[in-house]
């Protein structure tokens, strides 16, 4: 896309700011309004745009921000589609993604962090009452712009509710943010929404992720199966009340979670104020009715009256005896149900090992300590019942933890995101010692930052134990290769598996077969970041014409030469703020000394 494009004769193309896998996002300004206001304009990847399912999702996330009116939900001004690409114009975000702030800064303090998370609850508030589920809830699609207000964006794989009929039989979004339910191929409502929102809240308050994994496939089995650890456990100085907030969130089964975001956005809010938490709330048991039954007096009944007494209580003595019996049945039904699976808790924190017992309905004592080098310091060692014991819930699970001194052991931070020169001050700080250093190529991280690390953020090691590094080694150049004489299929298949995007030119030559490739721009050999554009330079017997240089022209100039030259052309109006750019060439638009079909157009934009 070239820089100072404008869009409907009002929106000028500034520069590139953001790329994802679908589009780019440029920063625009409104040239039609005196102080130029910015806007950011998403203009969908070249090679998607006769994609019918790429262009379905571009134009339904406009369609649906342009519905939505929320400070906290990115706005929408304009969208739609020129001769060869599709675009959105929207709200201009002077900020960061709160994944780039948790990258940078590692874990957010819990007010802040408490603050985005009710501003986050504000805007799905929003999306919710119009009965949309956005379903991609995570850092990436949140902004925060310089005075810290929250933007919700990316509604690209949003649905209403409306449309749900059925399951959800494709499983779309981000592995380490979605919710069971939606793993599961079911009916998805607003609660799955809220389930990513905890993970979200997990990573701000810990600076990682709950489930980690080696594949997509190795996450999506933890959100089913694995029972995620208290944030406190891992930074220890976050109040209990929050791990609740949390972990509600993440309850498996949605009926366990917040049933809206307004009940969420209270307890956050409760706990802001040091008010009790909604959660918290114990209902009284309901006290027993009592009963009592007055001795009948049968003198002066006659007879009928009498054997419909009897009749009556012979009656009501079977209808007790069947409903004890069917009551006792269900009662040995009911602690049937109760009964439940011990789960692992050896090598577990205490206060972690309770919170997990706790998820079971189970209750934690310790029963003895031993000491063992072999276990950091309140580690469980031994537990009874052993794993996978079936118990009723309410039972007290016994345990040994480890006694020795904890200052044997560290806990060790998050380094993610970090330069490695500073780690390796932190980890001499903690008496640890730096081991592997390893480099590898990557598109996110700038060089020397550590992209992952062994053992993991939270982990407890002995002193003067290793800790492995992986650092970025800044973006992998891709190097051209040589395709002159390929055809174009081959040619474009060889460069795109390399990670490139193909843009194809013609170029007469009358000794080639049509097709044949004559070469690339860049040429080969030359090394371009991944997703750059190489142009696929072919050969073809027709006569091309070459697009002269017409900007600055004015209007009446620039159509002779293109007369003379026999190059037909359309003409944009477009309104300038100076005299001197009027009834003059802006911009055109193939640019100049472009090689161009006969039948082809040269689109002049031309001030007014």
């Amino acid at each position: 896309m070239e820089n100072n494009l404008i869009i409907n004769n009002k929106y000028k193309i500034i520069k590139k700011i953001a790329s994802g896998g679908m589009a780019d996002v440029f920063l625009g300004i409104d040239t039609s309004s005196e102080k130029e206001k910015k806007f950011a304009v998403k203009i969908l990847h070249e090679k998607y745009n006769k994609d019918k399912n790429f262009v379905s999702r571009f134009k339904r996330e406009a369609e649906i921000l342009s519905k939505l009116s929320s400070p906290n939900i990115v706005s929408v001004y304009d969208w739609g589609s020129l001769e060869n690409f599709y675009y959105i114009v929207m709200d201009y975000v002077n900020g960061k993604t709160l994944k780039e702030i948790i990258e940078t800064k590692g874990n957010i303090d819990v007010e802040t962090a408490v603050d985005y998370l009710i501003q986050i609850c504000n805007a799905l508030k929003i999306a919710h009452l119009n009965g949309l589920i956005h379903r991609d809830i995570k850092p990436q699609n949140i902004m925060v712009d310089e005075n810290g207000v929250i933007k919700i964006t990316d509604f690209g794989i949003a649905k209403f509710t409306a449309e749900d009929v059925t399951k959800t039989i494709n499983i779309i979004g981000s592995a380490h943010y979605i919710s069971p339910e939606h793993l599961e191929g079911k009916v998805l409502d607003f609660r799955s929404d809220i389930y990513s929102l905890g993970i979200v809240m997990f990573e701000m308050l810990t600076g990682d992720l709950p489930f980690r994994g080696s594949s997509s496939m190795d996450i999506s089995l933890k959100h089913l199966t694995e029972i995620p650890q208290p944030p406190s456990s891992i930074i220890t100085s976050l109040p209990k009340k929050i791990d609740k907030i949390v972990l509600k969130c993440l309850e498996k089964n949605p009926e366990n979670r917040y049933q809206s975001v307004d009940i969420l956005k209270k307890d956050l809010e409760n706990f802001i104020n040091q008010k009790p938490l909604s959660i918290e709330d114990k209902t009284l048991p309901e006290k027993q009715k009592k009963y009592t039954f007055k001795r009948l007096n049968l003198k002066g009944l006659n007879l009928l009256r009498t054997i419909f007494l009897i009749s009556f209580f012979i009656l009501f003595i079977v209808f007790m005896s069947l409903y004890i019996k069917t009551n006792n049945e269900l009662k040995y039904l009911n602690i049937q149900s109760q009964f439940i699976q011990v789960p692992n808790i050896v090598n577990t924190e205490i206060n972690s090992a309770s919170q997990i017992l706790s998820n079971f309905s189970l209750k934690l004592e310790i029963s003895g300590k031993i000491n063992d080098d072999n276990f950091p310091a309140n580690y469980i060692i031994e537990q009874n019942p052993s794993q996978n014991t079936k118990v009723i819930k309410g039972s007290t699970i016994y345990v040994k933890i480890n006694e020795i001194s904890q200052k044997n052991f560290i806990t060790i931070p998050n380094f993610i995101g970090l330069e490695i020169e500073e780690v390796k001050k932190i980890v001499k700080s903690l008496n640890l010692d730096v081991g592997l250093i390893n480099e590898e190529f990557n598109d996110f991280f700038p060089k020397g930052k550590v992209i992952r690390q062994y053992p993991d953020a939270g982990a407890q090691v002995e002193l003067d134990s290793k800790i492995n590094l992986t650092i970025s080694n800044d973006k992998q150049l891709i190097i051209i290769p040589d395709v002159k004489g390929y055809d174009f299929i081959s040619a474009k298949n060889s460069i795109e598996a390399l990670g490139l995007i193909i843009n194809v030119k013609k170029f007469t030559n009358l000794d080639a077969q049509p097709g044949t490739v004559l070469g690339t721009e860049p040429i080969e050999g030359s090394s371009v970041e991944k997703n750059s554009i190489v142009n696929i330079i072919i050969s073809t017997k027709e006569q091309l014409l070459t697009t002269p240089d017409l900007l600055n022209l004015d209007i009446n100039s620039a159509k002779k030469i293109l007369d003379d030259a026999k190059i037909k052309y359309e003409i944009s109006p477009v309104n300038v703020n100076y005299a001197i750019q009027k009834n003059t060439v802006i911009w055109q638009i193939p640019n100049p000394q472009t090689q161009i079909s006969q039948n082809d157009q040269v689109l002049l934009f031309v001030g007014q």
